[in-house]
């Protein structure tokens, strides 16, 4: 099977359960991860691609990624730093998705708006209009 590509090592047979434990360690945490990053993204058109790709760039460059076990610890022990990240892309796709309501039906955007503004106290009013500045 490693002569046709299909495996990228040969596992002894005392190893396969560490070996798959981790794999599936990773795996689940991954998963998780690419999940979130596509709800926050807010985009129907994002594919698992750019998903997992967003998350590999996430990654520090000293980080073997080929070590299912190295990546899984990574991950639990930098879960403050995943969710920042996490924050980000949820920020980015709150902006996308208000650009695509304005660009598909300005008006009704723009009165949508109008009555979150009356819901809003003073204070939070001047935040918005200090970001529109």
């Amino acid at each position: 099977m490693m002569a046709k590509g299909v495996i990228s090592k040969e596992l002894e047979w005392s190893e396969a359960r560490r070996f798959f434990f981790w794999r599936a360690r990773r795996r689940l945490n991954e998963e998780h991860l690419i999940k979130r990053i596509g709800d926050y993204l807010n985009n129907p058109a994002s594919t698992r691609l750019e998903k997992v790709s967003r998350l590999n760039s996430w990654y520090p460059s000293s980080l073997d990624q080929k070590d299912d076990k190295a990546v899984a610890l990574w991950i639990e022990e930098h879960h403050k730093n995943l969710d920042s990240h996490l924050k980000r892309v949820k920020s980015d796709g709150v902006k996308h998705a208000l650009a695509r309501l304005f660009k598909s039906d300005m008006k009704s955007t723009s009165e949508g708006l109008g009555e979150i503004l009356n819901l809003l106290s003073s204070e939070d009013k001047q935040r918005i209009l200090k970001h529109l500045k």
